[in-house]
């Protein structure tokens, strides 16, 4: 059973990741435009910021969705609910790394560019598993 502060504290989450996830698109979408590849000097830092948060959001839903659905019972919800959690973390550190190595006062293996692409195909997969990981809530 959730208690009354995990369900406020969910929702407050929902909603953060909601928005962030309109305001990710309208950034990516209409100011920086589809035309566009690799990392905008102008938009990415404000995109990176609202991409970290929106990966707090989905970790607090992943989180309390296990608790939600009885994972600890579940062998199969609760292997892939971790899955998902891991993948949402890694989603949370490759955020900020573009924005990072572009401002870096140090020597940088990757640019800008290719650390986006990094975190980009690294998003594809995890779009994947968090489909997976809904059909398995169902």
């Amino acid at each position: 059973m959730i208690t009354s502060l995990e369900a406020r504290r969910g929702r407050q989450m929902a909603m953060l990741a909601a928005i962030t996830t309109v305001a990710s698109f309208f950034i990516g979408a209409i100011l920086i435009g589809p035309e566009f590849v690799g990392y905008s000097e102008e938009w990415g830092p404000i995109s990176n910021v609202l991409g970290f948060f929106q990966g707090i959001g989905h970790i607090f839903a992943i989180g309390l969705c296990m608790k939600l659905f009885g994972a600890d019972d579940k062998v199969d919800l609760r292997i892939f609910s971790t899955i998902v959690m891991i993948a949402a973390t890694m989603q949370i550190a490759y955020s900020l790394s573009p924005t990072f190595t572009a401002n870096s006062v140090f020597e940088t293996e990757f640019n800008s560019d290719q650390v986006t692409g990094m975190g980009g195909v690294i998003n594809s997969v995890i779009f994947v598993l968090y489909g997976i990981w809904a059909w398995i809530l169902t």
